[in-house]
């Protein structure tokens, strides 16, 4: 017996079989964790100074340099890097992965 004469035979097996089919995949589809957007952190915490009217070369002598030396002092930085702009100074710093960032935040130089 091929599966279209069953079929055609036993429509009501088919179609409840089919229901049967289509609820568990809702059921299931619904309940299934999703990974496709995780909690993403990456541990970059940036500074954002502004200097109106300061020219790029004093903003980085008077704003950029000396933000710069206290922001080493703090610990489980990776990396820091920053730019002067005409009355604006940028510094971005990389936190090691893992690191508390309220608390890398709040930390105060020794």
């Amino acid at each position: 017996m091929k599966f279209s004469e069953f079929s055609v035979k036993n429509s009501l097996f088919v179609n409840l079989l089919s229901l049967l089919i289509l609820l568990g995949g809702t059921f299931y589809g619904l309940n299934l964790r999703r990974e496709a957007f995780p909690p993403v952190s990456f541990d970059v915490v940036t500074v954002t100074t502004g200097f109106r009217g300061a020219s790029p070369d004093k903003v980085e002598k008077l704003v950029t340099t000396p933000l710069e030396n206290e922001i080493k002092e703090v610990d489980d930085i990776k990396e820091i890097s920053s730019s002067s702009y005409e009355g604006l100074s940028s510094i971005a710093i990389e936190l090691v992965p893992g690191t508390d960032l309220r608390k890398a935040v709040d930390d105060k130089p020794s």
